[in-house]
């Protein structure tokens, strides 16, 4: 079961004029919009504006169509992220006969996105608004959903498949930093709760349940994408995960045991509100956070205080924190 927190159902929105995905500037009335990250969700809900993450559209919740679509094609998250972008505006978010405008971040990839986007039956034009350089057409027929690409892992003796695609870390296998957090949690007591901060495709928290060290988790994510993916995940392992699209490990629910993988490159804000939020979960409860070895020392004097008993393991190139209350 997959349960949602924060979750925006839209009620009495009207006829909409336009989606606008995956970029802001779309606080308009009668503007819908579908957006990435946690930040550009905080900022159109600051404004009351009528605006989704991608998880939260993808997950049933049911919205009006518009005759105008804007989409604002990220540049790292792959060519079936496009694929998928084209199956939401053509199932899900444009009105019959609307004109469908597509913005790609650099405009290097227009050429890429078009051969892309015309073998899914779209016909479309370039054109140049400004600065603006954009793809102009009418919606083609529906498609089906891109074929998501998919890893098999083993955990406790069965195969168990994760979808990992659209930009989300790590696709290509089961990174370094997640495995050595796998391996240290394993070796501690079972838990009722935990929660997995960052949680990306839900690997750490579904593997966790699998292995018998969690009987449910909460997952967080700043990345939407990521979320909708690890809700995805724990469906289909028949697992127990509560979603969260929140940035802050303390504003999640106190957990017996909290795990995350601290991305190696963080924008130092960024980091310290992470690191006093696990620093904060580690004053109530053990905390597994596991970096880069090249970041020991930088971490080291965050979770080293006073209050704080702190164990170390290195393994393979990664260090991971055992925290817990002094």
């Amino acid at each position: 079961m997959v349960r949602h927190s924060n979750l925006i159902t839209p009620t009495s929105t009207g006829e909409l004029q336009r989606w606008v995905v995956g970029g802001e500037g779309g606080w308009e009335p009668r503007t819908g919009v579908l957006v990435f990250e946690y930040e550009q969700w905080l900022a159109g809900r600051s404004r009351h504006a009528f605006v989704l993450a991608l998880h939260e559209l993808m997950m049933s919740v049911t919205v009006p169509d518009a005759p105008e679509v804007i989409i604002n094609v990220p540049n790292y998250r792959g060519s079936s992220f496009v694929s998928l972008l084209s199956w939401i505006v053509t199932t899900r978010l444009a009105s019959a006969h609307a004109t469908i405008f597509w913005r790609p971040e650099h405009p290097r990839l227009l050429g890429y996105i078009k051969s892309r986007l015309e073998k899914l039956g779209w016909k479309l034009e370039s054109r140049r608004r400004g600065k603006v350089v954009e793809l102009v057409g009418q919606l083609p027929e529906p498609h089906p959903p891109p074929k998501a690409r998919r890893l098999v892992t083993q955990i406790e003796g069965r195969d168990v498949e994760f979808i990992a695609d659209f930009g989300v870390f790590s696709a290509d296998r089961i990174d370094a930093g997640t495995l050595a957090l796998f391996e240290v949690a394993l070796r501690g007591p079972s838990v009722k709760t935990l929660a997995d901060i960052g949680t990306g495709y839900g690997y750490l928290a579904i593997g966790l349940i699998l292995s018998g060290k969690a009987h449910r988790a909460i997952s967080t994510e700043v990345d939407s994408v990521a979320l909708w993916l690890a809700g995805l995940n724990a469906r289909a392992a028949g697992v127990s995960l509560a979603l969260a699209f929140e940035p802050r490990p303390d504003m999640v629910e106190p957990t017996e045991l909290t795990v995350c993988n601290i991305p190696t490159h963080l924008e130092a804000n960024k980091s310290r509100q992470l690191t006093l939020g696990l620093i904060r979960r580690a004053n109530i409860a053990r905390v597994l956070a596991v970096v880069h070895a090249s970041l020991e020392g930088r971490y080291a004097k965050h979770f080293e205080t006073q209050t704080l008993s702190v164990q170390r393991y290195h393994i393979y190139s990664h260090v991971v924190f055992d925290v817990f209350p002094a």
